[in-house]
């Protein structure tokens, strides 16, 4: 008896969530005890021609596609999904600076630097030789709570004078504020977009995007001092089939490899 085949074996790992309301794709943090449940409802047809009562053929007439999982980063728009939450008010708002920030930057993926809304960029090297913006470095403001709460980044370009792996000053000014509150069960449950990247630690990687679907509370939110708090979640896809129509439910995508 031959040896089994374990080359296409893969190992579960992060499950990220996007997602996209009309104001780009957020990332959402990791999704963990991620299921995908998919369904149809069938009409049976039976005859009855040969003597015996026979099932002739199965016709799929509803399809649904339901993902149950828990996001393990409750920041404040994770929150504010759970809960239905309205407007982010922050309290107390203002801007601050920051000056000659170590920074260093990986390929060309954009790296967070720990502050939302940035304005006035600049940065330079350890020997304080200025860098200019979009042509050695960009950067990507981010949002403060009143535009979706984005972390602001900053990423090399390869044609620039900046070094993979290397590590620069950056200088900024940023939003800031006391503490941001929203209502609580004061709008509908958030649709949009969504992309799930699934990157196991072995094994094949891929994407499922998702052109519409609707994201909604899943269970209860535990409070446990033993326990990391983890916000149960659920996404339902829903049927796009006007704006698209090949893929109305999504589709995978399997990634390269190499």
């Amino acid at each position: 008896m031959p040896a089994p085949n374990i080359d296409q074996l893969t190992i579960p790992g992060g499950i990220i969530l996007f997602f996209d309301s009309g104001g780009g794709m957020e990332d959402m943090g990791l999704a963990e005890e991620f299921d995908l449940e998919p369904k149809s409802t069938e009409l049976e047809y039976w005859t009855s021609r040969s003597g015996k009562r026979r099932k002739a053929k199965v016709f799929s007439i509803e399809e649904a596609l339901t993902m149950n999982f828990k996001l393990n980063q409750p920041v404040v728009e994770n929150m504010q999904a759970f809960f239905k939450g309205g407007t982010l008010t922050p309290i107390s708002a203002g801007t601050a600076a920051v000056v000659d920030q170590l920074v260093t930057l990986n390929d060309e993926r954009l790296t967070s630097v720990g502050a939302y809304g940035l304005t006035l960029v600049s940065a330079k090297t350890l020997a304080d030789v200025p860098l200019v913006l979009n042509t050695d470095f960009i950067v990507d403001p981010g949002a403060g709570p009143d535009d979706g709460l984005q972390v602001g980044r900053i990423g090399r370009l390869a044609d620039g004078d900046i070094v993979d792996g290397q590590t620069i000053k950056v200088s900024y000014t940023h939003i800031t504020w006391d503490s941001i509150t929203f209502p609580v069960a004061a709008d509908e449950f958030v649709k949009g977009a969504a992309r799930l990247e699934f990157h196991p630690s072995t094994g094949l990687q891929g994407n499922l995007h998702i052109p519409l679907c609707q994201l909604k509370p899943g269970g209860k939110l535990v409070l446990d001092d033993k326990k990391v708090l983890q916000i149960p979640m659920v996404l339902e896809v829903l049927d796009n089939s006007t704006a698209t129509p090949t893929y109305p439910y999504g589709y995978w995508e399997a990634l390269s490899e190499s």
